[in-house]
């Protein structure tokens, strides 16, 4: 399915038949590939290093593994927003806003991590809404 899609968003980006198409495909595949690249960031930072001797291709977790094929099949455009990405992470360091360390504990399966992040982003959605004043 993630096949099909890149496939389809690479035609688009290169469709020229159609006035407008390749800026229209271009906004959907940037947008597409920096949700990618929150999710990259999401899996590689909080899961806990593999300890295994062995390394291939099934040591990497499936949706690390996914990111980087979509990283590889739109990489000009990856390229720009993975630098966009990595600016944003280190601005608040840069800045002075934030330590450049912070403890917290490295899941080890794919499930922690999304449990982790879902309850995060609710709390989170939950504290900014101006009607709660108790967050």
């Amino acid at each position: 399915m993630l096949d099909t899609l890149l496939t389809t968003m690479i035609q688009q980006l290169q469709n020229d038949s159609v006035p407008g198409r390749i800026q229209e495909a271009t906004a959907v595949a940037r947008r597409f590939v920096r949700s990618v690249a929150r999710i990259f960031v999401v899996f590689s930072v909080e899961m806990a290093p593999n300890t295994s001797k062995r390394r291939g291709s099934t040591s990497a977790s499936y949706p690390l593994v996914r990111s980087k094929r979509v990283f590889q099949a739109l990489i000009k455009l990856a390229v720009e927003e993975l630098c966009e990405t990595a600016d944003s992470l280190i601005a608040p360091v840069r800045l002075g806003v934030a330590r450049p360390t912070a403890p917290f504990t490295l899941s080890s399966t794919t499930v922690e991590v999304i449990n982790v992040r879902s309850t995060f982003t609710i709390t989170y959605v939950l504290c900014v809404e101006p009607s709660m004043k108790e967050c």
